[in-house]
């Protein structure tokens, strides 16, 4: 039981460490406010969340469909159709990467007080963040962002 733990464990942190790899790799060109854009040129851009699901994408966990207008991109759960999105990180992609939520939540509560952004897809499209930026934001904070810590917290909350 233990073994597969970590393997799990070691599995999820050698996805969260090749999604690292891709931003800081200079091969993503960046946009805010959806996943993917296809640009007019054809090229795609990507949000730092957007990365992730393409490489979802690559592991078929996830699907993309282009908009009919050929300019944007719809993410949909392979396991789950009706799920999809094109600004979120969906369930597969959470579980995979072992991010709690839709937007990269980094919660740290009011010390920081609107002088740091609280989520990922805050940096990327509200603070306008690099990539590498961004790298580091997950990285220092990755505690915050995985499914587990959020669980341990919430149980540590409910003990009297």
């Amino acid at each position: 039981m233990i073994m597969s733990f970590v393997g799990k464990d070691a599995a999820v942190e050698a996805v969260f460490a090749e999604w690292m790899r891709r931003l800081r790799s200079g091969d993503y060109k960046q946009t805010n406010g959806v996943l993917c854009r296809i640009e007019d040129d054809g090229s795609r851009s990507y949000c730092c969340l957007g990365v992730l699901t393409e490489m979802a994408t690559e592991a078929g966990l996830v699907r993309e469909v282009i908009t009919s207008d050929g300019l944007g991109v719809y993410y949909i759960n392979n396991e789950d159709p009706m799920e999809s999105d094109n600004s979120g990180l969906l369930r597969p992609v959470r579980k995979w990467a072992d991010v709690a939520s839709l937007a990269g939540n980094i919660y740290r509560g009011n010390p920081t007080e609107g002088k740091m952004p609280n989520s990922l897809a805050g940096a990327n499209d509200g603070w306008h963040w690099s990539f590498e930026q961004i790298a580091d934001l997950a990285e220092e904070n990755r505690d915050l962002l995985r499914e587990e810590t959020r669980r341990r917290v919430a149980t540590r909350r409910d003990l009297p």
